[in-house]
């Protein structure tokens, strides 16, 4: 029984731990985008638009 619930343990770790490297690399591609987009730019074209 034991090894089962260590097992599991590792493998929410590691579910745990991708979500968190995924989470990371999300943030780095938007603080990259954002140095080359100003978001009120993005809202001002939108009102423009319509």
């Amino acid at each position: 029984m034991q090894i089962t619930t260590i097992g599991i343990d590792l493998a929410t770790q590691s579910i745990d731990a991708m979500a968190m490297i995924y989470m990371a690399i999300t943030l780095v591609w938007v603080l990259i985008a954002l140095q080359f987009v100003s978001p009120t730019q993005l809202v001002s074209r939108v009102k423009e638009q319509r």
